[in-house]
């Protein structure tokens, strides 16, 4: 074979491999770029994967793929109304694909927007004809329970059970989301005979604490909820969620002193999180107009609304 046959058959061979178009010489450097990608994303490096994914979707703006593991990566960087946003045009172009119903449902969910995250579940367990895991069916059954479908929400967290080991940790997540929901169905000697054996079993389980207090709320009994709030906060002290339920329970309870002082040293040790900083400005409004300090109140409220610099 002479030279000028030999790099023919070398540029056909590299054309079969590598075919050329008008639109795009190196298509394959998409699918090369993509797989840098998925490779950060195992690396739990969702923010160099990111950097590679926005600059495909330059080019290629409409690929379904990309666009799943853009928003799987903004989701997993808790920056989810961008992961919202970025399903949703995924969804337009293939709007039966079950992982990006999977993927907008968990982000919804994450937003505590119960409603949506139920209709892309749905739609998920629709398309799979049932095959969803055990964290969708728990999932479910908390979208249900949100919006006031307790039996329903029952049958999920059944369905949920059925696929897990008895004590794994989901497990046991799952058990404490049905005891809640029979309280609220006003089931309290069910819910409680429950949760009396699960608290026996797990009784530094965060999550049968969050449940055991927060069914002690729906009775009216908040005096007995704050051990179990202050019981969490020596297990998760950073955890605003439990802090801001305590400091409502003592003003529930009429301890507006006890709240304040919490409340101060909390605010005062620059602690808590933007998100809540507002709400416990507010918690401490009202436990000031408890110990009849208006003027005092007022000024918390004014912090709380961002009427003070």
């Amino acid at each position: 074979m002479n030279k000028i046959s030999f790099l023919k058959t070398t540029f056909n061979n590299l054309l079969t491999r590598f075919p050329v178009n008008k639109q795009n010489k190196y298509p394959n450097q998409v699918n090369l770029m993509l797989k840098k990608a998925q490779y950060y994303i195992q690396l739990n490096n969702f923010n160099e994967a990111l950097k590679i994914l926005l600059q495909i979707t330059k080019n290629k703006p409409r690929h379904v793929l990309v666009l799943n593991e853009m928003g799987y990566c903004y989701l997993m960087l808790d920056r989810l109304d961008q992961a919202v946003e970025v399903f949703i045009r995924a969804l337009r172009i293939k709007p039966f694909e079950p992982s990006l119903h999977q993927n907008i449902a968990l982000a919804y969910f994450k937003t505590n927007n119960t409603k949506q995250a139920l209709e892309h579940y749905l739609k998920l367990e629709k398309i799979t004809q049932g095959n969803i895991d055990a964290t969708e069916h728990n999932n479910l059954g908390v979208c249900y329970m949100e919006n006031g479908c307790y039996e329903k929400a029952i049958v999920y967290f059944h369905q949920a059970l059925k696929q897990l080991p008895e004590d794994s940790q989901l497990a046991v997540e799952v058990r404490s989301n049905e005891i809640f929901a029979k309280c609220k169905q006003k089931r309290y000697h069910d819910a409680f005979e429950q949760l009396d054996v699960l608290y026996n079993k797990y009784p530094s389980s965060d999550i049968v604490l969050e449940n055991m207090a927060e069914c002690l709320i729906v009775l009216g009994k908040q005096r007995l909820a704050i051990d179990y709030y202050k019981r969490l906060l020596l297990l998760k002290p950073d955890n605003e969620k439990y802090f801001s339920q305590l400091v409502r329970c003592l003003i529930e309870c009429g301890w507006f002193k006890d709240a304040i002082l919490y409340l101060k040293q909390h605010l005062d040790a620059g602690k808590p999180q933007s998100s809540s900083i507002k709400m416990l400005w507010y918690l401490l409004g009202l436990a000031m107009d408890g110990i009849g300090k208006h003027q005092e109140a007022i000024d918390c409220y004014n912090h709380s609304y961002g009427l003070t610099s």
